[in-house]
Protein backbone atom coordinates (compact mmCIF):
# COMPACT_ATOMS: atom_id res chain seq x y z
CA UNK A 1 0.00 0.00 0.00
CA UNK A 2 1.09 3.60 -0.95
CA UNK A 3 1.88 6.31 1.53
CA UNK A 4 0.17 9.56 1.44
CA UNK A 5 -0.08 12.58 3.48
CA UNK A 6 -2.40 11.82 6.14
CA UNK A 7 -4.20 14.94 8.54
CA UNK A 8 -7.10 13.40 11.34
CA UNK A 9 -9.27 15.83 12.70
CA UNK A 10 -11.15 14.92 15.76
CA UNK A 11 -14.12 16.83 17.33
CA UNK A 12 -14.78 16.20 21.54
CA UNK A 13 -18.27 14.50 22.26
CA UNK A 14 -20.61 16.90 23.95
CA UNK A 15 -22.85 16.83 27.09
CA UNK A 16 -26.06 17.25 24.35
CA UNK A 17 -25.18 15.27 21.83
CA UNK A 18 -26.15 11.89 21.27
CA UNK A 19 -22.35 11.21 19.86
CA UNK A 20 -19.17 9.88 21.88
CA UNK A 21 -17.05 12.04 19.47
CA UNK A 22 -16.64 12.69 15.05
CA UNK A 23 -13.36 12.26 13.02
CA UNK A 24 -12.58 12.64 9.96
CA UNK A 25 -9.40 11.57 8.25
CA UNK A 26 -8.14 13.08 4.63
CA UNK A 27 -5.24 11.11 3.09
CA UNK A 28 -4.08 12.96 0.06
CA UNK A 29 -1.49 10.52 -2.46
CA UNK A 30 -0.08 13.12 -5.13
CA UNK A 31 2.86 11.70 -7.12
CA UNK A 32 5.86 12.73 -5.14
CA UNK A 33 4.24 10.56 -2.30
CA UNK A 34 4.03 7.85 -4.34
CA UNK A 35 7.50 7.83 -5.69
CA UNK A 36 8.94 8.38 -2.70
CA UNK A 37 7.43 5.45 -1.04
CA UNK A 38 6.43 2.94 -3.82
CA UNK A 39 7.81 2.45 -6.98
CA UNK A 40 5.67 -0.20 -7.72
CA UNK A 41 3.05 2.69 -8.81
CA UNK A 42 3.77 5.21 -11.62
CA UNK A 43 1.73 7.71 -10.11
CA UNK A 44 -1.23 8.90 -7.88
CA UNK A 45 -3.39 8.19 -10.80
CA UNK A 46 -2.44 4.19 -11.29
CA UNK A 47 -2.36 3.76 -7.49
CA UNK A 48 -6.02 4.99 -7.81
CA UNK A 49 -6.81 2.62 -10.90
CA UNK A 50 -5.14 -0.27 -9.06
CA UNK A 51 -6.75 0.24 -5.58
CA UNK A 52 -10.43 0.62 -6.93
CA UNK A 53 -9.63 -2.21 -9.30
CA UNK A 54 -8.76 -4.25 -6.48
CA UNK A 55 -11.58 -3.64 -4.44
CA UNK A 56 -13.96 -4.66 -7.20
CA UNK A 57 -12.02 -8.06 -7.39
CA UNK A 58 -12.40 -8.75 -3.72
CA UNK A 59 -16.01 -8.17 -4.35
CA UNK A 60 -16.26 -4.26 -2.57
CA UNK A 61 -19.15 -2.45 -3.77
CA UNK A 62 -18.07 0.58 -5.41
CA UNK A 63 -20.80 2.97 -5.94
CA UNK A 64 -19.68 6.02 -8.66
CA UNK A 65 -20.57 9.78 -7.52
CA UNK A 66 -20.71 11.33 -10.66
CA UNK A 67 -19.62 14.74 -11.10
CA UNK A 68 -17.20 14.79 -8.76
CA UNK A 69 -13.39 14.85 -9.94
CA UNK A 70 -12.52 13.05 -12.60
CA UNK A 71 -13.59 9.83 -10.73
CA UNK A 72 -15.18 9.38 -7.35
CA UNK A 73 -16.44 6.06 -5.73
CA UNK A 74 -18.67 6.03 -2.57
CA UNK A 75 -17.65 2.55 -0.74
CA UNK A 76 -20.85 1.83 1.25
CA UNK A 77 -20.19 0.39 5.15
CA UNK A 78 -17.20 2.03 5.19
CA UNK A 79 -17.71 5.14 4.79
CA UNK A 80 -14.64 6.02 2.21
CA UNK A 81 -14.85 8.07 -0.39
CA UNK A 82 -11.76 7.86 -2.94
CA UNK A 83 -11.46 10.55 -5.04
CA UNK A 84 -9.09 11.00 -8.22
CA UNK A 85 -8.91 14.26 -9.41
CA UNK A 86 -5.53 16.45 -11.14
CA UNK A 87 -3.22 13.61 -10.74
CA UNK A 88 -3.89 13.60 -7.09
CA UNK A 89 -5.85 10.58 -5.16
CA UNK A 90 -8.15 12.02 -1.91
CA UNK A 91 -9.42 9.84 0.64
CA UNK A 92 -11.73 10.48 2.88
CA UNK A 93 -13.58 8.74 6.00
CA UNK A 94 -15.64 10.56 8.03
CA UNK A 95 -16.36 8.74 11.95
CA UNK A 96 -19.37 9.47 13.66
CA UNK A 97 -19.40 7.54 17.33
CA UNK A 98 -22.74 7.11 18.70
CA UNK A 99 -22.66 6.41 22.46
CA UNK A 100 -26.13 3.92 22.23
CA UNK A 101 -25.23 0.84 21.16
CA UNK A 102 -29.12 0.61 19.58
CA UNK A 103 -28.09 1.46 16.26
CA UNK A 104 -30.89 0.33 14.13
CA UNK A 105 -30.57 -0.66 10.43
CA UNK A 106 -32.89 3.06 9.46
CA UNK A 107 -30.88 5.00 11.86
CA UNK A 108 -27.59 3.11 10.83
CA UNK A 109 -28.86 3.80 7.18
CA UNK A 110 -29.59 7.40 7.66
CA UNK A 111 -25.91 7.44 9.26
CA UNK A 112 -24.66 6.29 6.08
CA UNK A 113 -26.52 8.42 3.96
CA UNK A 114 -25.48 11.50 6.04
CA UNK A 115 -21.71 10.80 6.48
CA UNK A 116 -21.68 10.29 2.45
CA UNK A 117 -23.42 13.37 1.55
CA UNK A 118 -21.09 15.49 4.38
CA UNK A 119 -18.19 13.67 2.42
CA UNK A 120 -18.92 14.69 -1.01
CA UNK A 121 -20.08 18.13 0.11
CA UNK A 122 -16.46 18.81 1.89
CA UNK A 123 -14.51 17.32 -1.06
CA UNK A 124 -16.92 19.19 -3.74
CA UNK A 125 -16.48 22.73 -1.62
CA UNK A 126 -13.53 22.75 0.50
CA UNK A 127 -10.76 20.19 -1.12
CA UNK A 128 -11.22 20.33 -4.44
CA UNK A 129 -11.22 24.13 -5.10
CA UNK A 130 -7.95 24.45 -3.05
CA UNK A 131 -6.38 21.10 -4.63
CA UNK A 132 -3.26 21.86 -7.29
CA UNK A 133 -2.22 19.71 -9.67
CA UNK A 134 -0.03 16.72 -7.99
CA UNK A 135 3.17 17.95 -9.83
CA UNK A 136 2.94 21.17 -8.18
CA UNK A 137 2.11 19.76 -3.91
CA UNK A 138 5.01 19.98 -2.14
CA UNK A 139 5.79 16.77 0.69
CA UNK A 140 6.25 19.96 3.15
CA UNK A 141 2.94 21.50 2.51
CA UNK A 142 0.96 23.26 5.32
CA UNK A 143 -2.19 20.98 5.79
CA UNK A 144 -6.22 23.04 5.43
CA UNK A 145 -6.88 24.92 8.15
CA UNK A 146 -9.48 22.55 10.37
CA UNK A 147 -11.24 22.82 13.91
CA UNK A 148 -10.46 20.47 16.78
CA UNK A 149 -7.61 18.14 17.75
CA UNK A 150 -5.31 17.78 14.86
CA UNK A 151 -2.83 15.14 14.17
CA UNK A 152 -0.06 14.69 11.07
Amino acid sequence: MATGHQCRYTAAPTASSAEAGQSIELTVYDNASIRAHDPMFKNAGDYFRREMNALRHSGTTLMPVPGLGEKAYWQPGTDLLHVLDRGVYILLEVNIHFTSSKTGGTKRQLRETATQAAEIDLVRNTILPRLRPSSFISTHQEPLAGTGAHSS
